[in-house]
């Protein structure tokens, strides 16, 4: 299916793992906000992501950081993807459960 689009007879879940997927959507701003209405009350939900952002999956204006030309004001240095992507989940009333946090990831 699409996850930028997804059916509300799914149903709500106690929790919600996108790996791999947030960079390779049309418009991941989208899919970030409809995941509160998708969560049990309680319930959690884990992003794991790469943020290897490429304009054959994602525009580029659809990016969220990881454009060089989006400065962070805070940082006066371009807005690292892991920054924005929390602080959209914050502003949907999200509560970060733990930190954010780099590891190697592989793909094959």
């Amino acid at each position: 299916g699409d996850a930028c689009n997804l059916d509300e007879s799914l149903g709500t879940f106690d929790a919600i793992l996108a790996s791999n997927l947030l960079c390779r959507l049309p418009d991941p701003t989208k899919f970030l906000k409809s995941l509160p209405s998708m969560l049990n009350p309680g319930g959690v939900i884990v992003l794991v992501s790469p943020y290897s952002w490429l304009e054959e999956y994602t525009p580029k204006d659809a990016w969220i950081g990881g454009n060089p030309s989006v400065i962070d004001p805070n940082t006066s240095k371009p807005l690292r993807s892991s920054d924005a992507v929390s602080a959209i989940l914050e502003n949907l009333g999200l509560e970060r459960a733990a930190p954010n946090a780099d590891f190697p990831f592989l793909i094959r």
